[in-house]
């Protein structure tokens, strides 16, 4: 038989892959613990997870102020018998959006206010715009972080959803920075100094944010073999 996940009371006697006698499982662990029954490999045929397409991007959750706009997909086929994992499910980016009919404040003043900031964030947005222009042979980087501080309002936001909940003290995350993001020096904002702590802030969770330690930073690497742990830069 072909047991899910780990479990100890699937097991038989005999050769196992190491080619040694002795127990040997039939489980999904086996594979990684190298202690699986011979006759695994071809009668618990490992089923890798697929996933549909992307849907489109949702509209801006802001349409006065920067925001996150997300995209979702479906999994088609689950994984089986130590198949690879499913990807993440939904990816968010960020957005800016200015509706000047829902946007424009009662008083001069406050019209003054937030006139300065959005024509601020739009001049940033430009030379974002033109980097990229210039920037087509710019590739992703990886920045593993170590989770140092991480507040309760992560975890009970009710704006939160679940995505927060992989943000946990002592675990390790993968931060991707994306050319759309990076700056004219091909970096992004945030990306940490190595064996010193800075702050970071989740995108769009009110009062969710603390501080990291920068473990290892991968040049030409994408985030992603880790569901859930995994995060972008925008």
């Amino acid at each position: 038989q072909c047991c899910t996940g780990r479990d100890a009371f699937c097991h038989n006697y005999g050769l196992r892959t190491d080619n040694r006698y002795g127990p040997c499982y039939c489980d999904e662990a086996c594979t990684a613990q190298q202690d699986c029954c011979q006759d695994y490999t071809w009668i618990c045929i490992p089923v890798d997870c697929e996933v549909g397409e992307w849907s489109g991007w949702s509209a801006c959750t802001s349409s006065c102020d920067i925001g996150f706009a997300e995209r979702r997909r479906r999994v088609t086929k689950e994984p089986k018998n130590g198949g690879k994992a499913c990807p993440p499910e939904v990816e968010r980016r960020g957005c800016y959006e200015w509706d000047a009919r829902k946007c424009d404040p009662a008083t001069a003043g406050q019209n003054k206010m937030w006139l300065k900031k959005h024509n601020r964030i739009k001049t940033k947005l430009y030379q974002i715009l033109r980097f990229q222009v210039f920037c087509f042979l710019c590739f992703s980087y990886c920045v593993f972080f170590y989770m140092n501080e991480v507040p309760t309002t992560c975890i009970l936001h009710r704006q939160a959803g679940q995505w927060t909940h992989a943000l946990q003290p002592r675990s390790t995350v993968c931060v991707e920075c994306q050319p759309a993001a990076m700056d004219r020096n091909g970096r992004c904002s945030g990306d940490g100094v190595d064996d010193a702590s800075t702050l970071w802030k989740a995108m769009g969770v009110t009062g969710c944010q603390g501080s990291w330690l920068r473990a290892e930073k991968r040049d030409d690497c994408n985030c992603g073999d880790r569901p859930g742990t995994d995060f972008l830069f925008v």
